[in-house]
């Protein structure tokens, strides 16, 4: 039955983009994604069922994105997002999802078991919340059972802030960005 379905999607896409078969598919930091149904600038809504996803990985998203599948994103989402996983370059809004959201940067709210940002400009919630060191890493607050930043407010079990008074804290953890920082 499912090999049905994927034929009967892949037909579709080859009738309806031929020359575009190739060209959807997206590769970039996380690798090969799958087959995108069509492919525009910009949709108000998305929904990915690994390896057929209605929209590739540089469509922006401005509304709300459905993920069913482990390793598909967009490149800008603007809205609400749910689903299995999350992955995007810039997220604005609310991201609720069952296994992890990892982002560039973040603006809004982020809940899941683990949450991955190289920015994080909202809210973490989760068992893990963990600032990746590339770049600027701001974090304004994190709550969940293990927090990792730069900066920002902590409230966990525990929480590791290296820029901090004390790096390593139970409880609650806090340090101010360093926004007047000139090199």
């Amino acid at each position: 039955m499912l090999k049905r379905f994927l034929l009967v999607i892949l037909l579709l896409k080859a009738t309806l983009c031929p020359a575009g078969w190739n060209a959807d598919m997206v590769y970039h930091i996380y690798g090969p994604m799958g087959w995108s149904l069509i492919a525009p600038k910009w949709i108000p809504v998305n929904v990915s069922l690994f390896p057929v996803n209605l929209v590739p990985f540089q469509t922006k998203v401005y509304g709300l994105r459905l993920i069913f599948s482990f390793f598909y994103g967009n490149e800008k989402v603007c809205g609400v997002t749910g689903g299995v996983s999350q992955v995007a370059g810039e997220h604005y809004g609310l991201s609720a999802t069952a296994l992890y959201s990892a982002m560039g940067i973040h603006y809004g709210v982020s809940i899941s078991p683990v949450n991955l940002a190289v920015e994080n400009h909202g809210a973490q919630i989760g068992l893990v919340n963990h600032i990746l060191p590339f770049g600027e890493t701001v974090s304004y607050f994190q709550l969940g059972l293990y927090n990792y930043a730069e900066s920002g407010l902590q409230i966990g079990l525990l929480n590791h802030n290296p820029n901090s008074k004390i790096p390593w804290m139970i409880l609650v953890n806090y340090s101010s960005p360093d926004v007047y920082h000139v090199e």
